[in-house]
């Protein structure tokens, strides 16, 4: 009969690690991975990669490395950190998400230089937190024209998006946190699209002048349907300049009973008129 070799394995990735018996094109399994779970390596004895200990591993006293088949993330972060590279076609999963491995062109790049596009789910949308858990990440997404769903909370700095095609929603325990001081916090400028379910909170001090958290500037057919802003400064929404544009159906809620002035300020100078450019079907209330 044929003699078929077993495949090395070990208790931990320190125990694989230390071992000296390791051969070049060798699967080592290691039944307590970096997840707490069993995980596959391939020894590659020519690899100087950078070792994080987890997914690309040191060996001891050698150069080589234990490179981790592992496709599976715990967090987005973790995927973003990873140095290892793919054939293109390999599907990474992290947090729910899924990314396809890509040799250029990617909508992200892994921190050893390995491309990857975010993979939309059953319903054509991409889930915002794929693209990472900062402001940066996010205005990048809405940069790329993603259909977006925001499920997160982010902390904003002043912004402005211009001639790109919106389509964000909103989920229950989504929220902007503007803390801009003084400033306009989020400008779109000369775009189209609509933004639904609209949540944010301000926590910046608006008090030099009338500023705004979300800024509608020289659209052209973009709305805000629903919205709901908690702490109120100034003009939460402000829709200027626009046509065919308008927030509907909202809720605003003031810091004190002088703010906001307002839900949204109008000034079209264009062909739509009031009507189209406006915002309507608001509720107002103060803390």
């Amino acid at each position: 009969g044929r003699f078929i070799k077993a495949l090395p394995s070990f208790d931990t990735i320190a125990a694989m690690a230390a071992s000296g018996d390791l051969q070049d094109g060798d699967y080592v399994t290691v039944s307590d991975g970096a997840n707490s779970e069993p995980e596959t390596f391939l020894i590659d004895t020519a690899s100087t990669t950078t070792a994080d200990g987890a997914l690309i591993v040191a060996l001891t006293g050698v150069t080589s490395r234990a490179i981790s088949l592992r496709t599976e993330y715990g967090t987005v972060a973790a995927l973003l950190a990873d140095r290892r590279t793919f054939d293109a076609g390999t599907i990474l999963t992290a947090e729910g998400c899924r990314y396809e491995a890509v040799a250029s062109g990617g909508d992200l790049t892994l921190a050893g230089g390995q491309e990857v596009n975010v993979l939309p789910g059953a319903d054509g949308r991409y889930a915002a937190s794929a693209f990472g858990n900062t402001w940066a990440a996010l205005v990048a997404a809405i940069n790329a024209e993603k259909p977006l769903t925001i499920t997160a909370e982010y902390t904003a700095t002043a912004t402005t998006i211009t001639g790109k095609q919106v389509d964000l929603k909103f989920t229950q325990s989504a929220k902007l946190n503007f803390a801009a001081a003084d400033a306009d916090d989020l400008t779109f400028d000369g775009c189209a699209g609509q933004i639904t379910d609209y949540r944010a909170t301000h926590t910046g001090d608006l008090g030099g002048g009338s500023f705004s958290g979300l800024l509608l500037y020289r659209c052209d057919g973009l709305s805000v349907k629903g919205y709901e802003v908690t702490g109120a400064k100034d003009v939460p929404i402000r829709i200027f300049d626009c046509d065919n544009t308008y927030a509907a159906f909202g809720l605003t809620l003031g810091e004190d009973a002088t703010r906001p002035f307002c839900a949204g300020t109008v000034a079209c100078s264009r062909n739509s008129g009031f009507y189209f450019c406006r915002a309507t079907f608001v509720n107002f209330g103060f803390l």
